[in-house]
């Protein structure tokens, strides 16, 4: 839901606000190879770092107005474009619509759905080398009692890795 580009949050450099920051520090990472998707909350000083270094990110807001088959051409092209061939997927569970995640500390409506994300990893998985994943903020004890962002998130871990390994070379 959000940039997470945060240089620091809450009197610390290692936060849930920071993530995307401290991955952008690696000296490998580069505004072409580093992509956020599935935005839709971003603070002022957020916008502000994207702006300055240039970092992409597509808004969820985007799969209703263009539609999801081009919503992931859009992240296809991109990575395409810099000529990137092996990805790492970082999945964070707020970038899914709180209705049916809702078990996260920052929850904010208007996310993808899990189809959305379902087909977005589907189709990554077809077209770069996917050489790891994680799959983050998931807090438990903000869960509904039918676990439905546990088990959503399980579920999504066990699609992804049946798209990377049908899709092995």
């Amino acid at each position: 839901a959000h940039l997470d580009l945060y240089e620091e949050w809450d009197k610390g450099v290692y936060s849930h606000a920071t993530i995307s920051h401290r991955i952008y520090d690696l000296e490998y990472i580069k505004n072409n190879n580093l992509l956020i998707v599935g935005t839709r909350d971003i603070d002022i000083p957020e916008y502000e770092i994207a702006k300055s270094e240039d970092i992409s990110y597509i808004n969820a807001y985007e799969v209703e107005e263009y539609g999801i088959n081009t919503y992931i051409q859009k992240i296809i092209s991109f990575f395409q474009k810099s000529e990137i061939t092996h990805l790492y997927v970082s999945i964070d569970i707020d970038a899914l619509d709180p209705s049916i995640a809702p078990g996260t500390g920052f929850a904010i409506p208007g996310g993808l759905s899990y189809r959305d994300v379902w087909l977005i990893l589907r189709e990554i998985a077809k077209k770069f080398k996917i050489i790891g994943f994680d799959l983050i903020e998931v807090a438990p004890n903000l869960d509904l009692s039918n676990r439905i962002t546990r088990n959503l998130a399980a579920k999504l871990i066990i699609e992804f890795i049946s798209f990377i390994t049908n899709n092995k070379e």
